[in-house]
């Protein structure tokens, strides 16, 4: 019995029984992603977050999620809006975690949006910044 201890203790950390609800939340809310619901991934995400405050693979979920729904709506304003929602969670886990290639990928993502969707001089300022992330 000795001998299977650290596989049953190892099982039993791992058991839904131990799971907190940030890590429900967090798998309902890829489930939601990869069923492309950006709404409702955004949600469970985003009540993850409020949970587990800090975590940079949330705050890049959450940074993909705006970023996914600019695309849902039509006004341009709120598209700019979703933008820089993006930008700013992608920049928080850029900053927790900046080795993360996934949070790097999103912040620059982030800055193209904005750039697409900005006036000529956001174009450049946010152009600048991909370059010299790319550098």
């Amino acid at each position: 019995m000795p001998r299977f201890l650290p596989l049953l203790l190892i099982l039993l950390s791992t058991s839904p029984a131990s799971a907190t609800p940030a890590d429900s939340l967090t798998r309902e809310a890829i489930a939601a992603e990869a069923r492309l619901d950006t709404a409702r991934a955004l949600d469970l995400f985003l009540q993850a977050d409020r949970l587990r405050p800090d975590d940079p693979f949330l705050l890049q979920k959450i940074a993909r999620q705006y970023s996914d729904s600019v695309l849902d709506t039509e006004d341009v304003a709120e598209k700019q809006s979703r933008a820089q929602r993006a930008l700013d969670y992608a920049l928080r886990s850029v900053e927790l975690a900046p080795a993360d290639p996934e949070n790097v990928l999103s912040l620059a993502v982030s800055h193209g949006k904005l750039a697409v969707l900005g006036d000529t001089r956001a174009k450049i300022e946010h152009s600048r910044v991909i370059k010299e992330m790319a550098e």
